[in-house]
């Protein structure tokens, strides 16, 4: 089995019971090998593989981890393989990725196989094609869960969609594996479960004639831990709107915080002046416009190394600007009305601390109706101290309670006194929240 189900539990039944994992790394590190590994020495399983390689390649592979690793003599047992057939451009451009879909989920839903691997899974697509890539990831998600089998994506680095794909992984896989080489060609693997916001320790993924080992390697993870982070709120234009001046309110409030050294930045001598702290992240406010998108090219070239999230005055954010955004250098978009929640799971990845998250995890109760006044306070207390963002909002006294409490999130807590309710949200932005009670509720009024 290896040393992984021994080192630690809890991630061997994360990786259990995941329906949708990816693994990239550059060219030729070993995501086949890592795979099948998985597959036939942790799972356990047999494996229904696609592929749009040509199959005497994939045969070649295939035949030499057979001839060179004892554990997979018997691997051509392990898989059943499919290939995209040589006219698949001609029939692609004739019925498109649909077809291709309701062809695999007749294949999954009637094969004995419980898992599924997509090789190189940039490669169905072109670069043309990449609007196709959401869709298409998300139903095969959907089919594997629906069908009760798990799914594994392969995808190199080098691949033109990558960026793209790996955004869309992060917005619909539970697991994401990233195989690479140090300088002593060791492979190592960082594992990061995208359900639990959790990212594992360092692994090393051993290979040689005798044994395949997937263990935890000693790091310096904590010490990157434990590094101050420096964090620039970058302004490109002058901004009138209200939604800004509240993201400006939130960021100085959450970011508050020992761990982060904040800067601010709202003219290009400013900018210019906190590019030398080499910050490790990089949140621009601005218009979506070829000489803000051009500026941020400019600072990408200087800084490679640094995190950017662009926050542009849309409420709503089209594929081809996101995409267009991504190819000047921002390695996310988020519209001026984005969610709070995918925002601060996206910062803890960058700076690999899960800082806000380890925190809401005291403030969970077993129940979200508090029962006292001073309860409810001492609550609210807990957020402002631990700057957690949150909002309060006070009701009527006539408002449904038990409407309320039926569509409440698991981060909502409610109290209710003889004249008044008393609603507090964590990680919802005030107009998401009136959203959310309007469904519920028809009369409210906002106190903070």
């Amino acid at each position: 089995m290896g040393n992984l189900q021994n080192t630690n539990r809890d991630l061997f039944s994360v990786l259990k019971e995941a329906d949708s994992i990816m693994i990239n790394s550059d060219a030729k590190i070993g995501k086949l090998t890592l795979s099948l590994y998985l597959c036939k020495l942790f799972f356990g399983e047999k494996v229904l593989f696609f592929s749009p390689k040509d199959s005497y390649l994939l045969n070649k592979k295939i035949e030499f981890l057979s001839k060179q690793h004892p554990q997979f003599e018997d691997v051509y047992s392990l898989i059943t393989p499919y290939y995209l057939k040589e006219d698949w451009d001609i029939t692609k451009r004739q019925y498109g990725y649909s077809f291709l879909l309701t062809e695999l989920e007749m294949l999954i839903k009637s094969s004995d196989q419980n898992i599924i691997i997509f090789h190189h899974f940039g490669e169905f697509f072109e670069f043309q094609d990449r609007y196709e890539i959401e869709h298409f990831y998300q139903s095969l998600v959907k089919i594997v869960t629906k069908n009760k089998k798990k799914v594994i994506f392969l995808v190199d680095k080098q691949n033109i969609n990558y960026q793209y794909i790996q955004n869309v992984a992060h917005e619909f896989s539970d697991i994401i594996m990233t195989l690479y080489k140090n300088e002593t060609s060791e492979r190592l693997v960082t594992i990061k479960d995208l359900t639990e916001n959790k990212e594992y320790p360092l692994m090393h993924f051993m290979l040689n004639r005798k044994n395949f080992i997937l263990e935890y390697k000693e790091n310096n993870l904590d010490a990157e831990k434990k590094r101050i982070k420096n964090i620039l709120i970058m302004e490109l234009n002058s901004f009138t709107d209200a939604k800004y001046e509240k993201i400006k309110n939130i960021y100085d409030y959450i970011f508050n915080r020992p761990e982060f050294n904040l800067y601010h930045a709202n003219s290009l001598q400013s900018i210019l002046q906190n590019i030398f702290i080499k910050p490790d992240v990089i949140i621009v406010l601005m218009k979506r416009s070829q000489e803000n998108l051009n500026v941020v090219k400019a600072i990408k070239n200087q800084l490679p190394n640094t995190t950017i999230a662009a926050i542009i005055d849309q409420d709503y954010v089209r594929s081809e600007n996101i995409q267009e955004s991504y190819e000047y250098g921002c390695d996310n978009v988020f519209p001026r009305a984005f969610s709070f929640d995918k925002f601060i799971i996206f910062f803890q990845k960058t700076v690999k601390s899960f800082f806000y998250t380890e925190t809401l995890k005291m403030i969970k109760n077993e129940t979200n109706i508090i029962h006292t006044l001073n309860e409810f306070n001492d609550l609210v207390d807990v957020c402002l101290e631990n700057n957690i963002f949150f909002t309060f909002l006070l009701l009527k006294r006539d408002t449904v309670f038990d409407d309320l409490v039926t569509g409440m999130r698991k981060l909502d807590f409610i109290y209710q006194d003889d004249t008044q309710i008393y609603y507090l949200a964590l990680n919802t932005m005030p107009y998401h929240i009136d959203i959310i009670l309007q469904k519920h509720a028809s009369v409210y009024q906002e106190e903070n």
